[in-house]
């Protein structure tokens, strides 16, 4: 493929996915407004998203992308599926992990991340929480796995996928618009339900022309690549950029809890930003 056509591809795909999701945000506004239910959504969707943005778009992703290069500038295709192997390994554990621990302790993060929510709106948020959690393991692995086909060039299948899914919340939201006595609560249990879902079949999208490579190599079972420890230390700073810009978010969102809507006007202006 040219470089013309690959950046009418990619450009053209990620153009469209953001306008998806503007249309999306435009239902999901025009459904919640700014309500009690809106802001337990946007509450339990906010530390699954800064969880993906550290360790996703941020950090593993970020890092993984000049080692393999540099790995498959040399030709060395085993040297390559070990390190694919250990990295979808190692985060797959970890994102299992914080999975875990948040469902665990979801009562407890909710109460720290947002003080002055509603007794409704503190019960939905942990709700949605417990729902959208898993969307963490599979925002992860979709990033992860969008990295490794983009490090072997193969940019098609990345670029659409985001596309297709989001056609499907919309189409989803322009059904659920037709039951006009449908309580907000459960459209947005619906809704979570519906994120955790859809990553995790990326996931499986986007793992399949993969799963060739990694049939050659001998398994998820030990670390066996001289790349994982350098690619790791990669991560940590990456890791601490992220955090100082999301951090702030965290801060706005504790204060904006105490101030009935105010997380909802508050997530409004940031995606419309």
């Amino acid at each position: 493929m040219t470089s013309f056509r690959l950046t009418v591809l990619i450009g053209g795909a990620t153009s469209l996915t953001r306008l998806l999701g503007f249309i999306r945000d435009v239902f999901i506004a025009a459904f919640f407004g700014a309500g009690p239910v809106a802001d337990a959504f946007f509450i339990a969707f906010r530390i699954p998203n800064l969880v993906r943005r550290l360790m996703g778009e941020g950090g593993w992703t970020g890092a993984y992308v000049p080692v393999a290069t540099k790995i498959i500038s040399i030709g060395d295709q085993s040297r390559e599926r070990s390190l694919m192997s250990d990295s979808l390994f190692y985060i797959s554990l970890v994102t299992a992990i914080l999975v875990i621990i948040g469902e665990i302790f979801a009562v407890e993060i909710i109460e720290i991340l947002a003080p002055g929510s509603s007794v409704d709106g503190y019960e939905l948020s942990i709700l949605y929480f417990r729902v959208l959690l898993p969307l963490i393991s599979g925002a992860i692995l979709t990033s992860l796995l969008s990295t490794i086909l983009i490090s072997q060039n193969n940019f098609t299948l990345q670029a659409v996928v985001p596309v297709v899914v989001n056609v499907a919340l919309v189409s989803l939201l322009i059904y659920l618009n037709q039951f006009d006595l449908f309580e907000h609560s459960k459209m947005g249990l619906i809704l979570a339900w519906a994120a955790s879902s859809t990553t995790f079949i990326q996931v499986m999208i986007l793992a399949f022309p993969l799963s060739f490579q990694l049939k050659k190599e001998s398994g998820f079972k030990n670390a066996k690549s001289p790349d994982l420890f350098p690619m790791m230390c990669m991560v940590l700073p990456n890791f601490i950029i992220q955090f100082g810009g999301q951090f702030r978010i965290l801060i706005l969102l504790n204060s904006g809890s105490n101030f009935p809507a105010t997380i909802s006007y508050l997530t409004y202006a940031e995606k419309l930003a």
